[in-house]
């Protein structure tokens, strides 16, 4: 049985998601983390309490600051909490921080890894089809070493989450389609990193 992560599909008031957004997302992701699949058990749609609107979520605070975002995820959770990675479609354009269209994030209760991507309308574009395999690389490269939890790319030489060169996956400003092809952006060794992640499951279902 190939790996894969059991995901959460949550969709705010106001998200973009026509043209098949989700399936073109998620194939797109699991092209480039081959052989890696993602399997939906859980799509949730949300009610106006959990409207964003633009520069309401910062990726820089913590997710306990911002009593909005954590309950938001902690609502996901409760209403489907056999999955490890809750997707979130938003209905913003922007984060806090200028220019910032998607954020990942990763929680540990009790040693449990617990992955959550927020994407917003203007990764919807074809341009930013990648944005979500980024995000997802992120959780992926979530570990512990020495007992503290690390995110860094493993070609970071100052242990940074992300990659030096511009043709990367994992470049702080994602690639676009048109300038790398889908199975040029990662390296083996960011492949094998990826196979090691506590969120993958590998039984039958």
């Amino acid at each position: 049985m190939d790996p894969y992560v059991n995901i959460c599909i949550c969709i705010t008031p106001g998200a973009d998601i026509s043209d098949d957004r989700i399936a073109k997302d998620l194939a797109v992701a699991e092209s480039i983390w081959h052989p890696i699949t993602f399997q939906i058990q859980e799509v949730i749609v949300l009610n106006e309490l959990f409207r964003f609107s633009d520069r309401e979520i910062s990726y820089k605070n913590s997710i306990q600051s911002q009593e909005k975002l954590a309950s938001f995820f902690q609502t996901c959770v409760n209403e489907a909490p056999e999955c490890d990675l809750y997707i979130c479609y938003i209905g913003s354009d922007y984060f806090k921080e200028t220019a910032v269209i998607a954020c990942a994030y990763s929680l540990a209760k009790q040693q449990q890894l617990t992955g959550y991507i927020v994407l917003t309308n203007s990764a919807a574009p074809m341009k930013n089809i990648y944005t979500l395999a980024h995000e997802i690389g992120h959780i992926l490269f979530t570990r512990r070493i020495h007992g503290k939890l690390t995110h860094a790319d493993p070609h970071s030489p100052t242990g940074s989450e992300h990659h030096p060169s511009p043709t990367n996956l994992m470049y702080p400003i994602v690639p676009r389609p048109e300038n790398v092809h889908i199975h040029s952006l990662l390296t083996a060794e960011q492949k094998t990193l990826s196979l090691q992640s506590s969120l993958l499951q590998r039984k039958k279902q």
